[in-house]
C-alpha cells in the first residue's frame, strides 16, 4: 500500500496541546527508547506522560485497503480507543481499527490521533 502520514497529538490536563508527533510509513511502533531494546519508530521517552508508556507499547499501520489499525504489543498498562463523542474508552484487543480523530490512549497518555490519506 501507498505509505501514509499520521500523528498523535498530545492531551494534557484534558486540553489538545500544539504538541505532535508525525509519521510516515505504513507501519510503526510507539513506544519509548530502551538502552537494551534500541530506538522505536515513535519515540514518547521525552513527554512527561511517558511513565506508564512501555518500551514497546503499539503497533500502528495501515491495512491494504487504507484502513488504520492500532495493536497493543503486550504493553504493562495497556492501549485504549475511543471515538469523538463516546463516553468511553475501549481496551485494544487484537487488531482495533483507528479512525481520523479517535483518541488513542497508552497507559496514562492521551493523544488524538490524525492520519493524512495517501495520494494513491
Amino acid at each position: 500500500p501507498a505509505a501514509s502520514s499520521a500523528s498523535l497529538t498530545i492531551i494534557r490536563g484534558g486540553a489538545l496541546t500544539s504538541e505532535k508527533l508525525a509519521w510516515a510509513g505504513a507501519i510503526v511502533v510507539i513506544g519509548k527508547f530502551d538502552v537494551d531494546e534500541g530506538p522505536v519508530d515513535v519515540d514518547l521517552s521525552q513527554i512527561p506522560e511517558a511513565g506508564y508508556v512501555s518500551r514497546k507499547h503499539c503497533q500502528v499501520w495501515t491495512d491494504a485497503s487504507g484502513q488504520w489499525l492500532v495493536k497493543d504489543l503486550g504493553s504493562s498498562n495497556g492501549t485504549f480507543v475511543r471515538a469523538p463523542g463516546a463516553q468511553q474508552f475501549q481496551k485494544v484487543v487484537g487488531d482495533q481499527k483507528l479512525a481520523d480523530g479517535d483518541e488513542l490512549a497508552l497507559g496514562n497518555a492521551r493523544f488524538v490521533f490524525h492520519h493524512e490519506p495517501s495520494n494513491g
